[in-house]
């Protein structure tokens, strides 16, 4: 058990909630750790309890993804010269996509529109499976 095992310990206990005076000295001492050396190297890494859950929750996955797909679903209405109001929320071939534009004469891909799993622009060709979602 290292010092770092230590502090990736106080870390998951504060973003699930705890105070780091309530989990200090129980980490101290199954780690063997003075508490106030882990205290202060928790606070030269994360500032503070707060600023390691808003940074937590800024940098998820979730957060992450959903700004790209709006900045994905941006960038394709300029692209196409559609105005943002008239894209459409879909699945695609079972996937929650969000149609840009169609072009019924187009010979091959028909739809065009960005993905809602990792936000990345896609064509899709008129045999594709699309239901509309409200």
């Amino acid at each position: 058990m290292s010092f770092s095992d230590a502090m990736n310990e106080l870390k998951v206990d504060v973003l699930n909630g705890k105070s780091i005076d309530e989990v200090v000295a129980s980490i101290a001492a199954d780690f063997s750790v003075h508490p106030n050396l882990l205290r202060t190297k928790f606070v030269e890494s994360y500032r503070s309890e707060e600023a390691l859950r808003e940074t937590a929750k800024a940098t998820s996955k979730e957060t992450v993804i959903s700004a790209h797909i709006a900045r994905s679903i941006e960038e394709a209405c300029w692209f196409y010269g559609v105005p943002q109001s008239a894209v459409k929320l879909a699945k695609v071939n079972g996937e929650l996509c969000s149609i840009v534009c169609y072009d019924p004469n187009a010979s091959t891909w028909r739809y065009r529109g960005v993905r809602h799993e990792d936000g990345s622009h896609r064509k899709w060709g008129k045999d594709c499976k699309i239901e509309m979602v409200s």
